[in-house]
């Protein structure tokens, strides 16, 4: 014969909603953690687009200096420079940077005897609409999420000039 065990009067402990709440709270950080990677992505390959493209306004500088393209005045710095802010330009607009590289950049060029330093900036667009010249950053509760608004890159080449030649 068995024995039937007796009902139990006490009630389970109440856990209806719980996993609910704990999905809450782990969803909310995950999207937290995929907003940052989303835009600290966008800013890396934006990032490596400056670093490229001043890479190319300093071979075109240098291939100025030494004479390689022809039809170009190089005893004028400001022949050398708009050079390397057409080169530097038309290289971010065929990246596919975010926003307008025709207005958004910035090419500074120093030619000195024996070096000529290019720095390229460019203001990246927000990708979250704020659209301020100083952005502010986005509040998430007590979190803020800021976004990199500038990219700057140099290069710098090194020549040596035969007697009389000037850059």
């Amino acid at each position: 014969m068995t024995r039937n065990a007796a009902p139990s009067n006490r009630r389970p402990p109440r856990q209806r909603g719980v996993a609910a709440i704990e999905f809450a709270f782990i969803a909310a950080l995950m999207a937290l953690m995929l907003l940052g990677l989303l835009v600290y992505w966008r800013v890396l390959q934006a990032q490596q687009s400056v670093t490229r493209a001043a890479g190319d306004g300093a071979r075109i500088v240098q291939n100025l200096i030494y004479g390689a393209l022809p039809g170009h005045d190089i005893t004028v710095p400001a022949s050398i420079q708009a050079a390397a802010d057409d080169v530097v330009k038309r290289s971010l607009q065929h990246s596919g940077i975010p926003g307008n590289p025709l207005q958004d950049t910035t090419v500074t060029l120093t030619v000195g005897t024996d070096e000529a330093r290019l720095n390229v900036s460019y203001r990246l667009p927000a990708l979250f609409g704020n659209t301020d010249a100083d952005p502010r950053p986005i509040q998430l509760g007590h979190w803020a999420l800021t976004e990199p608004a500038s990219l700057q890159a140099s290069a710098l080449v090194s020549f040596t000039l035969a007697t009389g030649g000037a850059p």
